[in-house]
């Protein structure tokens, strides 16, 4: 079987990294190399070749990413670990929920930032970044209210970190963190966080890398700071994400205390392979709280 890998792997290697379809080559990869690690398989050479490869061109990780499993997976020919009318129909529903919070959420980023840029926000879009924010936590809802926790307990083990390399956890999406950075400024924002941005940086969707560590490391205008000088429209701004996002942040602390309460409880390490998961999450929303 390693033989006929290999030998598919050397032939179709320059078409797949070549290819406008690369993404789903890097994507199906590293689900068939995690499915390896997670069963105790050895990795064919040439898997471990083309991983390597693929890390080089993308300057991801060589480990299944966020970026992978849930921004770059086909909806119309969605990749999962098991069989769709299985414990693959909710592991589908699980990366479709996640990639519906993405388009709702990724387009507030640019508002706020054209906001901050004009140092103005009509009522409109106001209303835009407050439903969109009312829309993502209604997901999450429906997401911790619908997950078959059985079938999470079993799918969520391959997506989960191998030795040094970090699992596609949810706290590698780059949109909460970008959105909290332009909410509090960096000078506000959980100290935890603020290091994991620049230590984990390459973990993150490769078009948010960059905004990420540069909001991080430089001084820049929040709304915070256009909020305390009384322009019109920023204190409402600021009081929208204040609720919503803190909404958010509680309630997905509430779907890991429903589904994986042992990652909660600190008796298990989270997908992202940080011991006392659970405590850091707590701690995060604590300071989000006080903060505001």
């Amino acid at each position: 079987m390693t033989k006929i890998f290999d030998s598919i792997i050397e032939k179709e290697v320059e078409h797949i990294v070549n290819s406008e379809h690369m993404r789903v080559g890097v994507l199906d990869s590293k689900m068939c190399a995690m499915a390896l690690w997670h069963t105790g398989s050895e990795l064919p050479k040439s898997l471990i070749k083309l991983l390597r490869l693929f890390s080089q061109v993308t300057g991801d990780p060589q480990i299944l990413t966020y970026q992978d499993i849930i921004i770059e997976n086909p909806r119309s020919d969605l990749r999962t670990f098991f069989h769709k009318k299985s414990i693959g129909q909710s592991e589908s529903f699980f990366y479709v929920m996640h990639q519906i919070i993405e388009d709702v959420m990724i387009p507030v980023i640019g508002i706020i930032k054209n906001a901050i840029s004009l140092g103005f926000i009509s009522e409109n879009y106001l209303n835009e970044v407050q439903n969109r924010l009312i829309k993502a936590n209604q997901i999450m809802g429906e997401l911790m209210d619908s997950l078959n926790n059985l079938d999470f307990v079993i799918f969520r083990k391959f997506l989960s970190s191998v030795g040094d390399l970090k699992g596609p956890s949810g706290a590698f999406s780059g949109t909460y963190p970008i959105l909290d950075l332009l909410w509090l400024g960096n000078s506000n924002v959980f100290k935890g966080n603020l290091e994991r941005y620049k230590v984990d940086n390459m973990y993150f969707p490769s078009f948010q890398r960059k905004d990420i560590l540069s909001l991080t490391n430089n001084i820049f205008v929040s709304v915070n700071t256009l909020k305390s000088t009384n322009i019109a429209g920023f204190e409402s701004l600021y009081e929208i994400l204040q609720k919503y996002l803190t909404e958010f942040r509680g309630r997905h602390l509430g779907a890991v205390k429903k589904h994986i309460p042992d990652v909660f409880n600190d008796k298990e390490r989270g997908t992202m392979g940080q011991n006392a998961t659970g405590n850091y999450l707590k701690d995060s929303l604590k300071h989000t709280k006080e903060e505001t």
